[in-house]
């Protein structure tokens, strides 16, 4: 034993010169060994072996002591010796400064720490990187020691496990890097990959443990060695080394691997509790495997179709796949019936979409239950080893890709299992317009119609009709995923990752480019803009009238933004070559030579171009985007109807998908440019700041699309050879097609025109010449735009022939509309008829109650109300005819007709004292009751009240407040059957109606006694209730649909794809789906009619036969304006025709006898009712008319004659489909037309017409006329 003894050696005790290295872990098989030799690197067998052994076992480290005495011992070297599977031990150097190293109590001064490569896996909800540590799947490990590679393993999944294969770096390095090529796997299968911690007391340097789904290129690796700058985002640096203090001090009391999934991924933690403080602290230091959760072998392909694979890997039993499918079809079970509810923690999205048809035997296959597996770590569990978390970017961007892209498909199924409901449409427009409590900022009164008037059960349909809560689900998971997706792509990590897919070489480099892209289209699109039911942006719950979901910001947009504008963005660099301004108004030239692969990831147009002439890959990937894009170049599925064309090859869809999903990238960034364009200002003070704000904004939009033109030019040089921009005002345009502007059908400029601006007829309806100049283009003319600028190619090229020959074939074709994406786009226009419908609601009038009811004022009032009544009653005589019946209304008019009678005997007998015809006639008896009589039917103290001789007047108000009472009881009953509350207006109506029949009887002569004030109240204030409760007629439409639970005509709930059964019932029309929902939008939108001053009006231009637009227009006094936004909802029926009619009348005022009492006379003027112009615009009819000058008024009590305008309206719509022509304004609620639809031309002598609109009943706020 030697004689030096170390004082300050910390040991237990003193010992002799030692080279202790300590390896953590136990059972450490002979696959990965020490290995010592000399300064040469000759392996010093015999010191090697000389070796003592020594096992230190702890609750939380293991560890296996390697001693040798180190006196006198020519080793100088420590190398990490690997077994072969082929050729001879792979060798790496470890320490080249071998030393003697004292014994310390915990870790020795020399670690080695074999360690387990883990991954995160995160659910789509998961915005971060948290997820549970769970391993690696195949692909490889880099170490870089000192930011050269030191270690390459290939890490596969074999019958015995996932083992870990050495790659002999140093047998594929070079003078200038690394040699082209597949670099082969020789060494041994490991189960774990031994690293230093540290040697001699100190950290054992830089090491950066990098995984990869691919074996980065040659280039990739020299580039990595050569920019620490691009290696650092790339990599994790660990702290491995391992003691029993660091294990008492954060791992002792960590949390189990399930129950870290489950606080992570219910949200139950916070990064400050102990799951996320574990979490956290594992991604930057060696963890005990035991705290990995028990799990399968790593499943990729089934763990991208679920939305918590981490649930399934952690699953031995193999029953998650079945447990979650029948989770979420009881969640989308109770979702059908209109109830929100979040999902359980076992919700997939993949389950929901696949039971959307049934779930189908094929589809039932992936959610069968799997057999139970082993814990996959168990072995190295057993002995002790310590993980290492390393990031697998790919895997969450491929996770993340493959999930948006099934919830998008979820969402439209959605869409269509709302469609499969029959009323359907007049539920979108319930859930959009009436449901929000608050539409912008402001309260929304068509959501107290439906708190009101709708049971839980018809609200609860409102959801089932539009599939709200299952497309609310559907929108949080989408935008999550979204949102993660964009999270990760803005990390340089997912970018340089990216980066070492793009720096692959021939087909790998395409095949990943069109995976990038396709990242890139998966954030390009919201929920909200993918859903085409979402006319708000957001949806609402129709039982609670809150959101269901509210749509949060668009980071992917907002990257989307980012990475196209700034050309510094690495993504922007490996998507798209670089562009110069100057360079695109000049033909590109195809470089000599292929650009080289530097493996720095920047766009390479040549490699990308050798797909131009490709059919199939020249040999077989082994990459997965590889096999992918092989497969789908085999089957033709990127095919369009351009690159199809016989003389391009299955690459050239390739090129042109990747250009495509680009092209929609650009139109997001284009959207800013485009406030330039929006700032010009019409002043000539502004000209020179506009033109110079243009012609920035002509270069930007220019740049922009130069970067797609950039992209076709030098992907596809064949094909679009000699493409290039022009300058149309700088260039002959006759040699070059233009896109877009050729093979145009032949197009009349003045109906181009007019689609833009309108049309302009005369009186007559004759057309009027425009001022535009220029004549129809010919079918098959060259167009030659005198400004601007446009991208073009070689008119005489192979291309241009193909593009004018699909052009032409195109216009032959009938391309039917999307009436829902049609209704999406013009609905917006709901918001605002909405709240002018509501604004109709009616309002109490309050009135003054008189101290003396029998006096002359009263009296007098009473009679003008009456005569009021008689006039509105005629008024409304045909609207209670549609509604009630003839019977109806005869009843009625009889009722008010005595009521007036009556009032005017009184009111006359007042003042002349009794003395009148009517008085003298009223006054005479009529009948009398014997006391016999009275006593047998009314009793005798009764019989003691009443008046025995009845007189004319007295029988004439019973039978009158009998009439009253009866129509109250009709009244009451009619309202009940319409859930209409001023059911208790009419029932106290008809009670005051019975009471005042029988007040006569008791009173006399008197009008009002005690019980008359009784009747009178009762009536007063039932008509009060009448007008303060009563439905409108939104809410009417409520009542009569099949929304409503509570009202007589329907108490079933519609089942999707079922038609509800009609009743034999008064509102019978509104169950038949497209009536119902024809009734809806005659509600919510409207036609409005405005006369006014026409501000163009010039008395100095003279009639001199000009029909000249301005001309006529200038001569006009008058404008009258029909508005209707009809014309937007109904866009998507073959043919609108509108009825607009105009008369001018003249009243003229007669005043006869000494009490110059008026009287007016209508007198018609249809010869000077023509129009002089009427300009006709998608939503408004102007007409442009003269109004004659009022004669003067003579004196102060001369009323003159005067001249107004009656118009009419009409708008009528042919649907072919359903064989029906539909009528704006349309009906109410109530009314069950039959004929009226055969009427095209309006009445002038009444208003408020059923199917016409005109100026008094539609007239728009402010209108004068």
């Amino acid at each position: 034993m030697s004689g030096n003894v170390c004082i300050l050696d910390s040991g237990p005790a003193c010992e002799p010169d030692k080279l202790i290295v300590e390896i953590i872990g136990k059972q450490h098989p002979e696959t990965q060994r020490l290995l010592i030799c000399d300064a040469n690197g000759q392996p010093l067998d015999g010191v090697t072996a000389a070796a003592e052994e020594e096992e230190i076992s702890g609750a939380g480290v293991s560890s296996l002591l390697k001693i040798w005495d180190w006196e006198e011992q020519p080793g100088e070297s420590l190398h990490l010796e690997i077994a072969s599977q082929s050729g001879p031990p792979i060798r790496l150097p470890l320490l080249t400064d071998l030393r003697a190293t004292p014994r310390q109590v915990e870790a020795q001064l020399n670690q080695i720490v074999p360690v387990v490569p883990c991954t995160a896996l995160p659910s789509i909800t998961q915005q971060d990187h948290s997820g549970i540590p769970v391993l690696a799947r195949s692909g490889y490990i880099y170490v870089f020691a000192w930011g050269k590679l030191w270690r390459e393993l290939e890490m596969r999944f074999t019958e015995q496990g996932t083992r870990y294969f050495d790659i002999d770096v140093a047998a594929f390095r070079d003078e200038q890097g690394f040699v082209e090529g597949k670099r082969t796997a020789t060494g041994a299968a490991l189960e774990d990959i031994w690293l230093p911690s540290q040697w001699n007391g100190r950290w054992a340097g830089s090491l950066d443990l990098m995984f990869s789904e691919i074996q980065l290129s040659a280039a990739r690796l020299q580039h990595y060695e050569r920019h620490e700058n691009y290696l650092s985002p790339r990599v994790s640096m660990p702290r491995l080394l391992v003691t029993e203090a660091t294990w008492q001090q954060h791992w002792s009391d960590a949390p189990s691997g399930l129950a870290m999934l489950e606080a992570l991924q219910k949200g139950r933690d916070t990064p400050s509790g102990s799951a996320g403080a574990a979490r956290f602290r594992m991604a930057s230091n060696v963890f005990p495997v035991s705290l990995c959760a028990p799990q399968r072998q790593r499943q990729p392909g089934h763990e991208w179709l679920l939305d918590q694979p981490a649930r399934m890997l952690c699953d031995l039993t193999g029953t998650y796949p079945e447990q979650a499918l029948a989770s979420t079809h009881q969640a989308t079970e109770s979702w059908r019936t209109g109830v929100a509810s979040d999902p359980p923690a076992e919700f997939e999205s993949e389950a929901w979409r696949s039971c959307y048809h049934g779930c189908e035997a094929d589809a039932l296959t992936v959610w069968q239950a799997q057999d139970a597996q082993p814990d996959a770590l168990q072995s190295v569990r057993d002995r002790q080893l310590y993980a290492v978390l390393l990031p697998d970017p790919m895997y969450r961007l491929r996770h993340l890709h493959a999930r948006i892209g099934s919830l998008q498909t979820l969402l439209r199924y959605c869409t269509q299992l709302a469609m499969e409901h029959s009323h359907h449409a007049s539920a979108l427009l319930l859930q959009n317009v009436a449901v929000p409590s608050r539409i912008g900022g402001h309260r929304n009164p068509l959501a107290d119609s439906i708190r009101n008037k709708l049971s839980e059960a018809g609200k609860r349909e409102i959801n089932i009709a539009t599939a709200a809560v299952e497309r609310a689900n559907a929108w949080k998971l989408l935008e999550s995923a979204q949102l993660a997706l964009a999270n990760t792509l803005e990390l340089k990590q997912s970018q340089q990752c990216m980066g070492d897919h793009l720096s692959q070489d021939a087909f790998e480099y395409a095949a990943s480019m069109l995976f990038a892209v396709q990242l890139m289209a998966s954030i390009a699109s919201s929920p909200a803009q993918i859903d085409p039911l979402a006319i708000k942006g957001d949806i609402h719950d129709a039982v609670s009238g809150f959101h269901l979901h509210r749509p949060g910001r668009n980071p992917g947009q907002q990257l989307l933004t980012d990475i196209v504008n700034r050309e510094s963005h690495p993504l922007h660099t490996m998507l798209w070559p670089a562009v110069r301004y100057d360079e695109l108004f000049a033909e590109y030239r195809k470089p000599a030579e292929a650009e080289p692969n530097n493996g720095d990831a920047r766009f390479r147009a040549t490699a990308l171009a050798r797909l131009e002439d490709m059919d199939a890959p020249d040999s077989e990937s082994d990459t997965l985007d590889g096999v992918t894009l092989a497969a789908l170049m085999e089957s033709g599925t990127l095919q369009d109807s351009f690159t199809a064309h016989a003389s391009f090859k299955a690459g050239m869809a390739v090129l042109s998908k990747i250009n495509e999903i680009l092209s929609s990238s650009i139109k997001a960034a284009e959207n800013q440019a485009a406030n330039i364009r929006q700032q010009r200002d019409g002043s000539n003070q502004r000209v020179a700041a506009d033109r110079a704000a243009l012609e920035q904004a002509t270069a930007a939009r220019v740049k922009l699309h130069g970067m797609t033109a950039e992209h076709l030019r030098q992907t596809m040089p064949r094909a679009f050879a000699g493409a290039l921009f022009i300058d149309a005002g700088n260039s002959s345009g006759n040699q070059r097609y233009l896109f877009g502007l050729e093979d145009l059908p032949e197009v009349d400029p003045q109906a181009a025109r007019e689609r833009l601006y309108g049309k302009y007829l005369d009186g007559a309806g004759n057309r009027l010449a425009t001022t535009n100049g220029h004549s129809a283009r010919r079918s098959g003319q060259p167009i030659v735009p005198e400004s601007g600028v446009y991208f073009a190619i070689p008119r005489n090229s192979d291309t241009a022939r193909i593009l004018s020959n699909l052009n032409q074939a195109h216009n032959q074709e009938a391309l039917a509309g999307s009436t829902l994406l049609a209704s999406r786009a013009n609905a917006e226009q709901l918001g605002w008829a909405s709240q002018r419908a509501t604004e109709s609601a009616q309002r109490a009038q309050e009135g003054r109650v008189h101290r003396a009811l029998n006096s002359r004022p009263f009296s007098a009032a009473i009679l003008m109300m009456e005569m009021w009544n008689v006039q509105v009653a005629m008024a409304e005589a045909e609207k209670v005819i549609r509604e009630r019946g003839d019977i109806r209304f005869i009843a009625g008019y009889a009722g008010v007709g005595l009521d007036a009678v009556i009032a005017l005997e009184v009111l006359l007998r007042k003042v002349a004292g009794n003395q009148t015809i009517l008085g003298r006639t009223a006054n005479k008896a009529f009948f009398e009751i014997s006391d016999d009589f009275a006593k047998k039917f009314l009793g005798s103290r009764i019989a003691e009240n009443i008046v025995k001789a009845v007189t004319v007047r007295i029988a004439a108000q019973i039978v009158a407040g009998t009439i009253f009472a009866g129509l109250s009881v009709s009244d009451a009953i009619h309202s009940a059957q319409w859930s209409d509350n001023a059911v208790w207006g009419h029932s106290m109506m008809a009670v005051g109606g019975i009471i005042g029949a029988a007040a006569p009887l008791f009173t006399g002569s008197a009008l009002f006694g005690p019980m008359g004030v009784i009747a009178v109240t009762l009536i007063i204030g039932g008509a009060i209730l009448v007008a303060h409760l009563s439905n409108t007629s939104f809410e009417d439409w409520l009542a009569g649909s099949i929304f409503n639970q509570e009202g007589g005509f329907s108490d079933t709930r519609s089942v999707p794809g079922q038609r509800v059964p009609e009743t034999d019932s008064s509102a019978s029309h509104l169950k038949a789906s497209d009536e119902a929902f024809y009734r809806l939008v005659g509600l919510l939108t409207g036609v409005t009619i405005q006369i006014a001053d026409n501000p163009d009006y010039d008395p100095r231009v003279l009639n001199d036969g000009s029909r000249s637009e301005t001309v006529l227009r200038k001569r006009a006094n008058t404008l009258i304006t029909v508005r209707s936004n009809v014309n937007g909802m109904m866009s998507a029926l073959d043919s609108a025709d509108s009825i607009v009619r105009c008369l001018l009348v003249r009243n003229e005022v007669h005043q006869s006898g000494s009490l110059n009492i008026e009287r007016n006379i209508r007198r018609d003027q249809p010869d000077r009712s023509t129009p002089l112009l009427q300009h006709i615009t998608s939503d408004a009819w102007v007409l442009y008319v003269n109004t004659p000058v009022n004669p003067p008024q003579i004196h102060a009590f001369h009323k003159p004659d005067n001249y107004h305008w009656e118009v009419r309206a009409q708008f009528r719509f042919q649907d072919p489909q359903n064989n029906r022509t539909w009528i704006f304004p349309a009906p109410g609620p109530k009314v069950e037309l039959t004929g009226a639809a055969r009427k095209t031309e309006p009445d002038f002598q009444r208003i408020n017409q059923p199917l016409w609109a005109d100026q008094e009943t539609h007239a728009a706020k402010g209108a004068a006329g």
